[in-house]
């Protein structure tokens, strides 16, 4: 006799198996012990043998019915708690993840230790689901918070066109797509006097948070220094200083 049931969270199979033989060994040695019984007593009295027959064909009868009785109780006792763990098992998703040592678990065998151990895995997955939820809660905080900043560094940046409408002796365009949320790169340019524009194209070392910063510092700087009228090479002397 073969009773199976899937356990879809894991994707095993639970079996449970029970020889035949073993379920009716109990029924097999009493019949062996009545033909015993039923022979000894043909061959001490043929007068009595049709009596004797039918007195032990009831008890024959009766053994076989309480041991197949026995048999059914055992094996329904050895199949009930494996049965409540697999449906228990089966019903564990989503919010529901606990499972609960009970009674009927408690059989002093195998069939109690997989329950404790399915029990354990329960504990265990509540507190990978928390995990989950806090890293999954956190890396969307820092998602967004990487969302405004990349919005910052690009308004930061030239982004209105025509730059200079006012003048008709050259147009200039620029635009920039960052490896990540936020980066290092950067441009810029400005008019230094009427005659002078300048304009600024770097990659900064890195990237992320600290070489978003590191441009920041660094454009401003550089701007500030090129409108004071000074040199290129001043300029970057004394930015880099």
């Amino acid at each position: 006799y073969i009773a199976y049931a899937p356990i879809e969270t894991v994707g095993w199979t639970q079996l449970l198996m029970v020889p035949k033989r073993e379920l009716n060994r109990t029924a097999y040695l009493l019949a062996s012990l009545t033909n015993a019984v039923l022979e000894d007593n043909i061959a001490e009295s043929h007068t009595t043998a049709e009596r004797t027959i039918n007195r032990t064909i009831l008890i024959a009868l009766f053994l076989l019915a309480f041991s197949t009785f026995t048999s059914m109780l055992f094996a329904n006792h050895l199949v009930r708690p494996i049965n409540r763990m697999t449906a228990r098992v089966s019903q564990m998703r989503g919010d529901d993840m606990v499972f609960q040592m009970e009674k009927i678990y408690l059989t002093n065998d195998e069939i109690e230790v997989l329950a404790r151990a399915f029990a354990d895995m329960s504990e265990k997955m509540k507190g990978y689901v928390r995990e989950i939820v806090s890293i999954t809660a956190e890396k969307q905080r820092m998602f967004t918070e990487l969302s405004v900043a990349s919005e910052i560094q690009a308004n930061m940046l030239p982004n209105i066109f025509p730059a200079f409408p006012d003048r008709d002796d050259f147009d200039i365009y620029a635009s920039m797509t960052p490896a990540k949320e936020v980066g290092g790169d950067f441009y810029d340019f400005f008019m230094v006097d009427e005659e002078h524009l300048a304009m600024v194209i770097a990659d900064v070392s890195g990237k992320g948070i600290p070489a978003a910063m590191f441009m920041v510092i660094a454009k401003t700087l550089i701007k500030d220094h090129a409108q004071l009228g000074l040199t290129p090479s001043m300029v970057f002397t004394k930015v880099n200083d």
